[in-house]
């Protein structure tokens, strides 16, 4: 049993979902500049590289495959009619050819990102009218208004790549196979099919929904709808026309076979683990991440239940987007990797099933009070969210520390200055005026650099690495030069999702006061050389260690200051009679340093000596020094 058709759309109804469409737009077009010049997001330079290739080439072969063609024909469109527009509004100021164009960076940026927020935007109408076919006007608005609140999809609409677009396309298939399930139209049945194969055109997954899309046509038979002959007819016309709107909109799949065999087949090793139904850790994954940061664990649930509810419900179009969702999210569930941006795509379905479930619950059509309380519990549910969305935007509005980093660069630091850095990629925006060196802590405090970039942020993927506080313990002398700080520590701590994107979290926003990683520049001061080929004449004295409760050895001597040093070599090893060989060190040592850890040792005697070291080479050793680490 079906619900009536829903009534023609009142001015109230038109008037609710305007502003529910002018607020979803306004979170996602409010900071879109976010980081410019520099960049970001890790894949926004794939889109615009594939445009560069179009216009050099003279061709629309992505020459990747790793996504569909369509993913990147619409950033091509706008950014074409976008020349056109200039061109012959400000003729003298607009590149003449399309490759000129689009070698702006900043520019393709911007539209890649005013993309996937305008369509990010549209989402959310095509999501009201999916909860009004399958419900109600009433369900259709508390879809609407769920979406244009949740926190990854506001998050990334900022981002310029396919996954919010995807959405949409998934939506839309999804709102056709509902009326097709429903009423058994044949041009339904056709429209899906091609909303099917344009999303498997961006993206090869979603061609898993060729699945539900024969639901929608047994249940309109089984249903009455259609006759069985004619149901046959429609799943074979929804076929063809996924694959029609799947060439058109990635026709070098089969021009370049080769290339998309390739593609594809990479895109398969990355969504397979080596045990395929052990889904648990995926699984785990997007449930505490993905749905609980990114949609909130309030509207979860409200979408678990709608879920239900939609299973068990005579709607045969509830049916169908309660079957299809759960076959989208098994599509990626094996995948070895696990991202949050693999669920965008189901976050408009995911919003609609919510809205089922708090209609399900409280809402029939004419019960303005029961409308009103399931609004009441929406609005409860998605306050988190909303939150969190409003962080996301404030953030987003925010200069980057990486921005401040460039700022400061382009007024003090000296053009052609040599700088080491331990993230290259991220000090990029350093090159224009300075020399960067291989990241090699023993070489870099011989002079081999003049500035160190330190980046760190809670995120692993941007932890400092190894080695950065060795240089500086070892450097004769630094200086810290500039800070820029993305955390507030007195806000609270920063929690990151792994697998995300770097500098936007979803958890811990309180404690971010702008985007980026915390930056520090310190300006290394190397040793004065001592005279050519002389070596220090004097030993280290007074030789002595401290033994901590857990074994830790701290060495420490004196020395008499000379011309000639350079530095100490520090050594280590066992004195025990009958012990295993073994040595710790030499470790080198600047000369102002007189003091080294030596770590936790494992119990028993130990003798340690100290040679200094100069031009010319070493010089005399100390007495050397017996000491004994007990057991703990």
């Amino acid at each position: 049993m079906e619900p009536d058709r829903p009534a023609r759309l009142s001015l109230p109804v038109i008037s609710i979902a305007a502003a529910i469409v002018l607020i979803g737009g306004l979170l996602r077009f409010i900071g879109l500049d976010f980081g410019l010049p520099l960049q970001f997001h890790p894949d926004e330079h794939l889109y615009r590289e594939a445009v560069a290739g179009f216009a050099e080439s003279n061709t629309l072969e992505p020459r990747m495959y790793a996504y569909g063609g369509l993913a990147f024909y619409p950033l091509h469109a706008v950014l074409k009619a976008g020349h056109a527009i200039e061109r012959a509004a400000r003729p003298d100021a607009t590149p003449r050819s399309f490759a000129g164009y689009v070698a702006d960076e900043r520019r393709v940026t911007l539209y890649q990102r005013g993309l996937s927020a305008a369509l990010g935007t549209l989402t959310l109408l095509a999501v009201f009218l999916l909860g009004r076919a399958l419900h109600s006007s009433c369900a259709g608005l508390l879809a609407a208004l769920i979406l244009a609140l949740v926190p990854l999809h506001v998050r990334d609409s900022h981002f310029g790549v396919m996954d919010v677009p995807l959405g949409l396309l998934v939506a839309l298939a999804f709102l056709c196979m509902a009326r097709a399930a429903q009423r058994g139209s044949l041009l339904s049945f056709l429209a899906a099919g091609a909303a099917v194969g344009a999303a498997a055109a961006m993206k090869y997954l979603p061609g898993v929904l060729l699945v539900p899309l024969l639901l929608a046509a047994f249940l309109a038979a089984r249903g009455r709808a259609l006759r069985p002959g004619r149901a046959t007819l429609a799943a074979a016309l929804a076929a063809l026309a996924a694959l029609g709107a799947f060439l058109l909109g990635a026709p070098y799949t089969l021009l370049e076979f080769g290339g998309f065999r390739s593609g594809l087949a990479e895109q398969a090793s990355l969504s397979t683990r080596a045990t395929p139904f052990d889904l648990w850790p995926s699984l785990a994954y997007h449930a505490k991440n993905s749905l609980g940061h990114g949609l909130g664990w309030p509207l979860a649930l409200l979408a678990a239940f709608g879920l239900l509810a939609a299973f068990f419900s005579r709607s045969r179009g509830q049916k169908v987007l309660a079957f299809g969702a759960v076959c989208y999210a098994a599509a990626f569930a094996p995948a070895q990797t696990a991202y949050v941006r693999y669920v965008i795509p189901l976050l408009p379905l995911l919003a609609v099933l919510a809205a089922l479930g708090a209609c399900r619950l409280f809402c029939a059509e004419r019960s303005r009070l029961r409308q009103a309380a399931a609004l009441l519990v929406v609005l409860a549910c998605a306050a988190p969210a909303a939150w969190r969305s409003l962080s996301v935007v404030r953030l987003m509005r925010q200069e980057t520390t990486l921005n401040q980093l460039a700022r400061w660069a382009e007024a003090a630091l000296p053009r052609g200055a040599t700088i080491a850095a331990t993230d290259t990629d991220l000090a990029a925006c350093l090159l224009p005026r300075a020399r960067a060196v291989p990241w090699d802590p023993p070489r870099l405090v011989t002079g081999l650099a003049e500035y160190l970039i330190v980046f760190d942020h809670p995120n692993p993927y941007v932890g400092t690495p190894r080695g950065a506080a060795q240089v500086l313990a070892a450097a004769a002398s630094f200086e810290r030069v500039a800070e820029f700080r993305a955390t507030d520590e007195q806000a609270g701590s920063v929690e990151c999702v792994l697998n995300d994107f770097y500098f936007y979290p979803l958890v811990g926003l309180a404690a971010l006061a702008r985007p980026g990683p915390n930056v520090a520049v310190f300006r290394l001061l190397p040793a004065a050389a001592p005279p050519a080929g002389e070596r220090p004449a004097l030993p280290p004295r007074d030789l002595a260690v401290t033994v901590n409760a857990a074994g830790a050895v701290r060495l420490s001597w004196s020395v008499d200051l000379e011309p000639a040093l350079a530095g100490f070599q520090v050594r280590a090893s066992r004195a025990d009679p009958g012990a295993a060989a073994a040595e710790w060190g030499p470790a080198c040592l600047p000369a102002h340093r007189t003091a080294c850890q030596l770590g936790c040792l494992p119990p028993g005697a130990y003798q340690a000596t100290v040679t200094p070291v100069g031009a010319g080479g070493e010089g005399p050793a100390s007495e050397p020094l017996t000491f004994h680490v007990p057991d703990p």
